[in-house]
């Protein structure tokens, strides 16, 4: 039974849950649940933004590199914003197009330095 359940698990794409470290504690989530993060200058923080529209605070010690090891599904398109590819619908000139909208103004633009990055993790998938 354990090698038949081995076997399905390797061609069944999960996106696997993890432990994200909040500035309340620790909470367990999944990389679908995130739509994005945001880089505050203000609050030298980075927030997730999930699908339900609400803002996650992380922890201040959290740094990009730490956000982008979470998932392969999450890339880098500017100092100040990672999506989530799983939520990407398209990119219109530079800027990134999500099937959920959240409710600020944010603009997800694709900044020069990462665009290349993004094109080739697009053709590869």
């Amino acid at each position: 039974l354990r090698f038949a359940s081995q076997i399905i698990s390797q061609h069944i794409k999960t996106e696997p849950d993890f432990m994200i470290a909040t500035v309340t504690g620790f909470r367990f989530i999944r990389s679908v649940q995130i739509l994005s993060f945001e880089y505050s200058k203000e609050k030298k923080q980075w927030k997730a933004i999930l699908t339900d529209k609400t803002c996650l605070p992380l922890k201040r010690s959290i740094i990009a590199n730490d956000i982008l090891a979470y998932s392969s599904s999450f890339i880098r398109i500017s100092m100040h914003h990672i999506i989530n590819l799983n939520h990407l619908v398209k990119i219109e000139g530079r800027e990134c197009v999500m099937n959920i909208h959240p409710d600020d103004d944010t603009e997800l633009v694709i900044s020069r330095n990462y665009l290349r990055e993004l094109r080739e993790k697009i053709t590869v998938l």
